[in-house]
């Protein structure tokens, strides 16, 4: 983040200095998208009320999020791909998992649903955003630390949903992440939103560049 009082707005393009290799079968990209696999046992430990493998399974997806960055930054496995396949998995992990722990009681409704329609608004923006040529956005770091927070409070709901002797503490520790995380979570999606205003004239001076060189061809 920007030590100055100026906002740090997300910028624009891929790291292409920080890009290692062009290729896609990587490590980091098999740990991110095992992160999205893992939502499928999730589905049934959380039927079944298995507790205990149901914050397995969300701890392993947690800790999955910030392994799939160390691992590629310690392997020089730093991809195009991953640079657009983590965060994309980073909401397809989070959606099934809020959806699945809520459906099955563990998380609350309202706060879900505000969640859900948060990653609603962000995947068809940057489908429509990508379908009309615009450069990728990055994830802010206020965005990684919503997405860190939410990660946080979705086994903490469940842990205090149940009879652990940790429960107590859970009730007080997940809404706090819980919230805060929302708050996080609606923060950062305002800067993308300045941030793909601010790339309109570049935008449209790309596509003038583009008709007058298809003119002149």
């Amino acid at each position: 983040m920007s030590s100055s009082a100026t906002p740090s707005w997300p910028e624009s393009s891929l790291d292409e200095d920080e890009i290692d290799t062009r290729s896609y079968w990587t490590i980091p990209n098999a740990v991110s998208a095992s992160r999205v696999l893992l939502v499928l046992p999730l589905i049934a430990a959380a039927n079944s009320k298995n507790i205990g493998l149901v914050v397995a399974l969300l701890v392993i997806i947690g800790v999955s999020d910030w392994a799939d960055g160390v691992l590629a930054r310690a392997l020089h496995q730093i991809s195009a791909l991953g640079q657009i396949f983590d965060p994309i998995c980073d909401r397809i992990s989070i959606a099934g998992s809020l959806v699945v722990v809520t459906l099955a009681g563990f998380y609350p409704g309202r706060l879900a649903v505000a969640l859900l329609v948060r990653e609603a608004i962000i995947s068809v923006a940057t489908i429509v955003l990508a379908v009309a040529g615009w450069p990728r956005i990055k994830v802010t770091f206020l965005g990684k630390a919503a997405t860190l927070m939410l990660m946080f409070s979705i086994p903490l709901f469940v842990v205090a949903n149940s009879r652990w002797d940790s429960a107590g503490l859970a009730r007080i520790l997940a809404p706090g992440f819980g919230y805060a995380g929302l708050v996080a979570y609606y923060i950062a999606l305002v800067q993308y939103a300045v941030a793909a205003w601010r790339l309109a004239p570049q935008r449209r001076k790309a596509n003038l560049t583009a008709e007058r060189e298809s003119l002149a061809g």
